[in-house]
Protein backbone atom coordinates (compact mmCIF):
# COMPACT_ATOMS: atom_id res chain seq x y z
CA UNK A 1 0.00 0.00 0.00
CA UNK A 2 2.96 2.65 0.70
CA UNK A 3 4.49 1.54 -2.34
CA UNK A 4 1.63 2.82 -4.42
CA UNK A 5 0.85 5.60 -2.51
CA UNK A 6 4.51 6.68 -3.00
CA UNK A 7 3.77 6.30 -6.91
CA UNK A 8 0.83 8.43 -6.84
CA UNK A 9 2.32 11.45 -5.21
CA UNK A 10 5.56 11.23 -7.45
CA UNK A 11 2.93 10.48 -10.45
CA UNK A 12 1.66 14.05 -9.28
CA UNK A 13 4.77 15.68 -8.85
CA UNK A 14 5.85 15.10 -12.62
CA UNK A 15 2.75 16.29 -14.11
CA UNK A 16 3.35 19.93 -14.29
CA UNK A 17 6.60 19.19 -15.81
CA UNK A 18 5.42 16.87 -18.50
CA UNK A 19 3.35 19.82 -19.52
CA UNK A 20 5.76 22.25 -19.87
CA UNK A 21 8.12 20.25 -21.66
CA UNK A 22 5.27 18.96 -24.46
CA UNK A 23 4.79 22.91 -24.41
CA UNK A 24 8.43 23.47 -25.57
CA UNK A 25 8.76 20.62 -27.70
CA UNK A 26 5.24 21.49 -29.53
CA UNK A 27 6.54 25.30 -30.19
CA UNK A 28 9.87 23.72 -31.55
CA UNK A 29 8.17 21.04 -33.80
CA UNK A 30 5.16 23.03 -35.00
CA UNK A 31 7.57 25.65 -36.21
CA UNK A 32 9.87 23.58 -37.90
CA UNK A 33 7.02 21.76 -39.65
CA UNK A 34 5.61 25.00 -40.87
CA UNK A 35 9.39 25.96 -42.23
CA UNK A 36 9.40 22.50 -44.08
CA UNK A 37 5.99 23.59 -45.68
CA UNK A 38 7.24 26.77 -47.05
CA UNK A 39 10.07 25.42 -48.21
CA UNK A 40 8.76 22.89 -50.14
CA UNK A 41 6.35 25.21 -51.51
CA UNK A 42 9.19 27.64 -52.46
CA UNK A 43 10.58 24.33 -54.79
CA UNK A 44 7.13 23.72 -55.78
CA UNK A 45 6.97 27.12 -57.40
CA UNK A 46 10.47 26.92 -58.73
CA UNK A 47 9.99 23.99 -60.87
CA UNK A 48 6.81 25.19 -61.87
CA UNK A 49 8.52 28.20 -62.76
CA UNK A 50 11.19 26.51 -65.06
CA UNK A 51 8.49 24.29 -66.52
CA UNK A 52 6.42 27.33 -67.29
CA UNK A 53 9.67 28.81 -69.26
CA UNK A 54 10.40 26.07 -71.13
CA UNK A 55 6.59 25.60 -72.53
CA UNK A 56 7.01 29.00 -73.40
CA UNK A 57 10.46 29.08 -75.12
CA UNK A 58 8.86 25.60 -76.83
CA UNK A 59 5.85 27.99 -78.04
CA UNK A 60 8.31 30.76 -79.03
CA UNK A 61 10.38 28.48 -81.56
CA UNK A 62 7.12 28.04 -83.58
CA UNK A 63 5.84 31.68 -83.58
CA UNK A 64 8.91 33.73 -82.74
CA UNK A 65 7.36 37.25 -82.81
CA UNK A 66 3.94 36.41 -81.04
CA UNK A 67 4.92 37.23 -77.68
CA UNK A 68 0.91 37.62 -76.12
CA UNK A 69 1.11 33.69 -77.58
CA UNK A 70 4.58 32.93 -75.52
CA UNK A 71 3.06 34.76 -72.28
CA UNK A 72 -0.19 32.81 -72.72
CA UNK A 73 1.51 29.28 -73.09
CA UNK A 74 3.88 30.14 -69.98
CA UNK A 75 0.71 31.04 -67.82
CA UNK A 76 -1.46 28.10 -69.17
CA UNK A 77 1.64 25.72 -67.80
CA UNK A 78 1.59 27.51 -64.67
CA UNK A 79 0.07 25.29 -61.71
CA UNK A 80 -0.75 26.51 -58.30
CA UNK A 81 1.57 29.82 -58.57
CA UNK A 82 0.06 33.53 -58.32
CA UNK A 83 0.23 34.76 -61.55
CA UNK A 84 -0.45 38.34 -61.01
CA UNK A 85 3.66 38.83 -59.20
CA UNK A 86 4.95 37.25 -62.54
CA UNK A 87 6.70 39.19 -65.01
CA UNK A 88 7.33 37.57 -67.94
CA UNK A 89 10.13 38.61 -70.01
CA UNK A 90 10.67 37.49 -74.16
CA UNK A 91 13.53 38.07 -75.65
CA UNK A 92 15.64 37.19 -78.96
CA UNK A 93 18.99 37.19 -78.69
CA UNK A 94 19.46 36.35 -82.76
CA UNK A 95 16.63 35.66 -85.58
CA UNK A 96 17.36 31.61 -84.35
CA UNK A 97 16.76 31.59 -80.35
CA UNK A 98 14.20 33.04 -78.22
CA UNK A 99 14.54 33.11 -74.48
CA UNK A 100 11.88 33.77 -71.87
CA UNK A 101 12.51 34.71 -68.45
CA UNK A 102 9.92 34.33 -65.75
CA UNK A 103 10.46 36.59 -62.48
CA UNK A 104 8.37 35.79 -59.46
CA UNK A 105 7.74 37.41 -56.29
CA UNK A 106 6.76 34.32 -53.87
CA UNK A 107 5.46 35.36 -50.74
CA UNK A 108 5.40 33.32 -47.20
CA UNK A 109 2.83 32.42 -45.54
CA UNK A 110 4.60 31.22 -42.25
CA UNK A 111 5.92 33.72 -40.51
CA UNK A 112 8.86 31.12 -39.48
CA UNK A 113 10.75 31.63 -42.57
CA UNK A 114 9.65 35.11 -43.29
CA UNK A 115 11.72 35.80 -39.97
CA UNK A 116 14.96 33.36 -41.26
CA UNK A 117 15.03 35.26 -44.46
CA UNK A 118 14.61 38.89 -43.38
CA UNK A 119 11.89 39.43 -45.93
CA UNK A 120 8.35 38.94 -46.29
CA UNK A 121 8.97 37.52 -49.35
CA UNK A 122 11.09 36.00 -52.09
CA UNK A 123 12.29 36.77 -55.84
CA UNK A 124 12.18 33.48 -57.34
CA UNK A 125 13.97 33.57 -61.44
CA UNK A 126 13.62 30.68 -64.12
CA UNK A 127 14.57 31.08 -68.09
CA UNK A 128 14.81 28.47 -70.92
CA UNK A 129 16.26 29.28 -74.29
CA UNK A 130 15.77 27.36 -77.49
CA UNK A 131 16.79 27.70 -81.20
CA UNK A 132 15.68 26.58 -83.92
Amino acid sequence: MRLLATFRHNLRSETGSNLVEFSLVFAIVSMMIFGLIDLSRVVYASTSLEAAAQAGARYGITAPYDTAGIEAAVTANLVGVDTSELQITVTHPDDQEVKVTLTYEYQFITPVMAQLSNAASLTLHASARMTS
